[in-house]
């Protein structure tokens, strides 16, 4: 897995294509939680996720609010806000990272690729996010 192609092509999509390339991912590792653990609320794991992921350095874009808004649905900015808050610890990137770690390497690969989306979406990477995306390898 090369993460910094993954992160150079995620940069170079439009919001709306960047949604899609996420998307994709989300519901390769959605279909896998459901098949092996179909007791465990992959929906949860993956919403999660995706906090854990824009909490990774500290702050919430603009761009990272609207693509939380439209890619999972249901939290405005506040919201969004609140529940980035609530996933910004380092129990929380464990538990990604412990994932990540779990998965089987196809499955790893498309939940690592959504993460790298979801933090590519206000067009930058600081050295945190990137860190973050490194411990998840």
């Amino acid at each position: 897995m090369n993460a910094r192609a993954i992160a150079n092509h995620c940069m170079k999509l439009s919001f709306y294509d960047l949604q899609n390339f996420a998307g994709k991912h989300y519901q390769n590792v959605y279909d896998y939680i459901k098949t092996y653990h179909p007791t465990t609320s992959a929906r949860d794991i993956l919403v999660g996720t995706i906090f854990t992921c824009v909490a990774s350095d500290g702050s919430l874009s603009g761009k990272e609010a609207d693509f939380v808004a439209s890619f999972i649905g249901g939290y405005s900015y506040d919201d969004s806000l609140d529940t980035a808050g609530a996933f910004l610890s380092e129990d929380a990137r464990n538990v990604v990272r412990d994932l990540a770690k779990k998965f089987p390497s196809e499955i790893r690969e498309s939940y690592v690729s959504m993460c790298i989306a979801v933090l590519a979406v206000d067009k930058r990477l600081d050295g945190e996010e990137i860190d973050f995306i490194n411990s998840l390898l």
